[in-house]
């Protein structure tokens, strides 16, 4: 248990340090220990899963040092001052959100590379928009964004006939829900998004069943395995039954397991956190209808949630299963990772 622990405490240890937050070696393990007798897998499993999945503060610099290399090839420019001249980050989420964060990153590195800041060249006409965020999941905040500003001062015309051209870089993506993305813009902006905004991701959260051969690279039960009170709480949920395809996986599926140490350690890990979500929700007097074990979803969806499993040092997204962030008054829960 002690390697399992140090594995992860080396891994996540600058989680929210920026907010005076340290998490502890002794945390780690109140934490695991709310999981009775399995406690010691659940830290074996989710130290495997964890060093996968989580991107440290330097990780992140690296991030932005990859997109400005990425954009400069991509541009033919010589140097950043040149690629400045022509793009601007867009700044469309509100404040405290990553996209600030990570911009405001890019203007540190900017500025250490060149002396001089990203503002000092907002005043050059503009022909590349880059869109940069952490996390698309469901993807409903950066399709809002994206639609309300391709659809506003004649951006959607200047896509269409290559005047401009937009960016979407990510440090992680959803396979699903970019999908889903893709298809609403598509269809409430008029433009071929495939064709005409370029989205990449540095990493790729594959959840779309649909796709062949996807890593499911999240915590996603076969149906038939749920104990019977996770059946139970299925079963009562108040959701489209026709969405529960996007909930389970079937047992071939992935065809190959790369992401947890086994298929048998897959299984009873995704089970323990269903349970264990449904024991915490089922202790709330009120929970929101997009609450489920595995994480919030959209609520006519008929799943257990996302079971997203990727964490940076900023946050911990909340499609991610509660048992890693479930923290609310009158419960008794110490989540691994304290949400802002």
């Amino acid at each position: 248990m002690n390697d399992s622990l140090n594995q992860i405490y080396e891994t996540i240890k600058d989680y929210r340090n920026d907010d005076g937050i340290y998490i502890t070696k002794e945390h780690i393990q109140k934490w695991a220990n709310q999981f009775g007798d399995d406690a010691e897998f659940v830290l074996k499993e989710f130290a495997h899963i964890v060093k996968q999945v989580y991107v440290s503060k330097k990780a992140g610099y690296k991030y932005i040092e990859v997109v400005l290399n990425f954009l400069q090839k991509e541009y033919k420019t010589t140097n950043i001052m040149t690629l400045l001249c022509d793009t601007i980050f867009l700044l469309l989420q509100k404040k405290g959100k990553s996209q600030h964060k990570l911009v405001e990153m890019l203007d540190e590195f900017v500025f250490n590379k060149t002396g001089h800041h990203i503002s000092e060249y907002d005043n050059y006409p503009k022909r590349h928009f880059i869109y940069i965020d952490d996390v698309l999941a469901s993807g409903k905040t950066i399709g809002d964004d994206l639609i309300l500003w391709i659809n506003e001062d004649d951006h959607c015309n200047k896509i269409n006939n290559k005047l401009i051209d937009l960016k979407v870089i990510l440090i992680c993506s959803h396979s699903l829900g970019l999908a889903f993305q893709i298809y609403r813009i598509s269809k409430q902006c008029g433009i071929d998004v495939k064709n005409l905004v370029d989205i990449r991701a540095c990493y790729r959260i594959e959840n779309n069943t649909k796709e062949y051969a996807p890593k499911l690279n999240i915590a996603m039960p076969i149906k038939n395995y749920l104990s019977q009170s996770a059946r139970e709480y299925f079963d009562a949920l108040q959701a489209d039954e026709k969405y529960s395809k996007y909930g389970f996986r079937n047992e071939n599926v992935p065809s190959q397991e790369d992401f947890f140490s086994s298929k048998e350690n897959r299984i009873k890990y995704e089970n323990i956190l269903v349970n264990k979500g449904i024991e915490l929700l089922s202790a709330t007097s009120y929970v929101g209808d997009y609450t489920r074990p595995l994480g919030l979803v959209n609520p006519k969806y008929k799943t257990l949630g996302m079971g997203t499993h990727f964490f940076t040092w900023r946050n911990v997204p909340n499609n991610c299963p509660i048992v890693f962030w479930w923290e609310v008054s009158g419960c008794s829960w110490i989540p691994l990772f304290t949400k802002k």
